[in-house]
């Protein structure tokens, strides 16, 4: 039998639905071994760190880096992120055939190029000020396709509670 490095992931994307065609996400990408860098809580209110500013300033600028994109509700604990966007329209993107699939280029709009736009900025620019960070982010991020209103109402109010019951939670 081979061997397979991970054989127990496996892929949590929706199967046959397009990540470079328009539609609304929400997202959730978490720091490395959940290291708590990027906010803290204070008199009962969450904190940005100076890490945490500057993966906010990332998020708020991706719209200028992808034409094609609207970001929503976005929050910011201290070991993971929560946000929501929209690909507004189709992406301009080379396909080309891998494995019998089509595969987005790398360069598009599509979500996954949208989430590594935002982890390796992020990074670079952490790195930047702080060379001895290492790593910042988890290698994957998990995404659920938000198909209606209610969904999109569900996701943006989860993601606006968040802190507060990261707070009741953790004291």
């Amino acid at each position: 039998m081979p061997h397979t490095p991970f054989p127990h992931r496996q892929s949590i994307r929706l199967d046959g639905w397009d990540y470079a065609g328009p539609g609304w996400y929400f997202i959730t990408t978490g720091t490395w071994q959940r290291r708590r860098v990027l906010a803290r809580v204070d008199r009962r209110r969450m904190r940005l760190t100076r890490s945490g500013r500057i993966v906010q300033r990332v998020w708020e600028a991706l719209p200028a880096h992808f034409p094609n994109l609207t970001i929503d509700g976005f929050v910011i604990m201290p070991d993971h992120i929560h946000g929501i966007l929209c690909i507004t329209r189709p992406c301009r993107a080379e396909r080309a055939r891998a494995g019998g699939q089509q595969a987005v280029d790398a360069t598009s709009g599509s979500l996954g190029a949208v989430v590594r736009s935002l982890k390796g900025n992020s990074t670079r620019l952490i790195r930047r000020r702080w060379p001895e960070v290492g790593r910042v982010w988890h290698r994957n991020y998990y995404e659920r396709v938000i198909e209606h209103a209610e969904g999109l109402e569900r996701a943006r109010r989860y993601v606006a509670q968040n802190p507060e019951k990261w707070i009741r939670s953790r004291g």
